[in-house]
This record gives C-alpha cells, sequence and structure tokens, in this order.
C-alpha cells in the first residue's frame, strides 16, 4: 500500500509538471510558487533537472530500504503440535525448546550425542529416538520462519547452545546477571522464565517478563 501511494504520488508530480505545466518541482525546491490566476510558464531546464536528481535519490533510497527489509526475516509463524515423548523426556531436565531453535544440523548432532550430553546422559531408547528426530527434523529452524529461527535456530556454534549465537547475547547483554539466578529463571537456558510464549517458538516481545524477584 505504502509504494502504491509512493509511486500515485510521483505520477502526480509528473503530470502537474508535464502535461499542465505547472512547476510544483519548483516551488517544492525553493518555496516560491507562481501567484493563483496567473498562467504558469513551462519548467525551465534547470528544474526539470533538479526534478530528475531529487527523484533518482529518492528512488535509490526507496531501493536501498527496499532491499534492507526484504532481508529481515518473516515474521510468519505456523503452530507445531509438541510431541509427547519429547516433551516428556527433554523437559525432564530442562525445557523442552521449541524444534525452531535449532538447525536440522545441530538436532541432529545433538540426538547423536546424548550418552554425553553437556556432561550428562541423556541416552533413550532407540525407538523413542527415532520418534524425537523425526519430529525434530520436520520442524527444525530451516522448516520455520520466525524472528527467532532465523536469528537464533539457523545460527549453528560449536557447542549448539543458543546462548551462544550472536543475536542472543546481543539481546540478552543489557539484563543483569541476577536474573538469570532468580528462582523462577534458574538459568539462562530456561527461555520460559521469562518468555511467556517460548513454548510457541513466537518469542514476541510483548510476552517477555523478567521477574523482579524470587517466588516461591
Amino acid at each position: 500500500v505504502l509504494v502504491g501511494a509512493v509511486a500515485i504520488h510521483l505520477l502526480g508530480v509528473f503530470v502537474e509538471t508535464r502535461i499542465f505545466h505547472h512547476p510544483v518541482l519548483s516551488a517544492m525546491m525553493i518555496g516560491r510558487k507562481q501567484l493563483s490566476g496567473v498562467r504558469p510558464g513551462v519548467p525551465g531546464k534547470s528544474c526539470t533537472v533538479r526534478g530528475g536528481v531529487w527523484f533518482m535519490v529518492i528512488a535509490a533510497s526507496l531501493v536501498m530500504v527496499g532491499a534492507a527489509l526484504a532481508g529481515m526475516p518473516s515474521s510468519a509463524w505456523r503452530a507445531v503440535d509438541v510431541l509427547e515423548v519429547y516433551s516428556s523426556e527433554c523437559g525432564d531436565c530442562h525445557d523442552a525448546y521449541h524444534p525452531s531453535l535449532r538447525s536440522g544440523d545441530a538436532w541432529r548432532a545433538i540426538m547423536g550425542g546424548l550418552e554425553n550430553h553437556y556432561g550428562e546422559d541423556a541416552s533413550v531408547d532407540e525407538e523413542t529416538a527415532g520418534f524425537i528426530r523425526f519430529y525434530l527434523g520436520e520442524n527444525h529452524a530451516g522448516r520455520f520462519d520466525t524472528e527467532a529461527s532465523h536469528r537464533v535456530g539457523r545460527m549453528d556454534t560449536p557447542s549448539y547452545r543458543m546462548t551462544d549465537t550472536a543475536y542472543w547475547k546481543n539481546r540478552h547483554k543489557d539484563i543483569d546477571p541476577s536474573a538469570f539466578r532468580l528462582k523462577t529463571v534458574g538459568s539462562k537456558v530456561n527461555c520460559n522464565g521469562c518468555h511467556k510464549d517460548s513454548a510457541s517458538g513466537r518469542f514476541d516481545d510483548a510476552n517477555i517478563h523478567i521477574p523482579a524477584g524470587d517466588q516461591t
């Protein structure tokens, strides 16, 4: 809608200048316009050149802004039915993270090393592991289109920890470290402690609530 409005506005300027010979560009540039009732003259060459230069500058700016916006992650979201065995097995020790917070490669590496899962043995039987692998494979960051999946999920780190990604660090750098030690939070990897919609994978700013103190 905005781009269409800009196009119509520019078309109006063209019609006024080239068809009706109203020096609107000159009026916008120098702040002066011919008195009402007096037939305006045809714009001079200098006016046309100035108008062309301004048009090119504005058009180039719009193209750059458009390119920057096009490169931003989409806010599209889709619901995912959480696999019960994933929620129970992985949620037994920590949050059962939304699958869009890791890439497919990261999930495969994590599932392939459960016997030494960050210092713990998180091994499960092969049937259970198969169900979880399929669930994660269908819903990893590459198959989800949210800011979290683009900025965090697709950014693999050697540790596969989301807290080691540049975006996570930048977004949490101003939070007092003591907030992560609150009973209602517990650690940096407890997303649900502050993000009330973390289970959905949305992570909307409106749903962030940092606890003010320990709660029982």
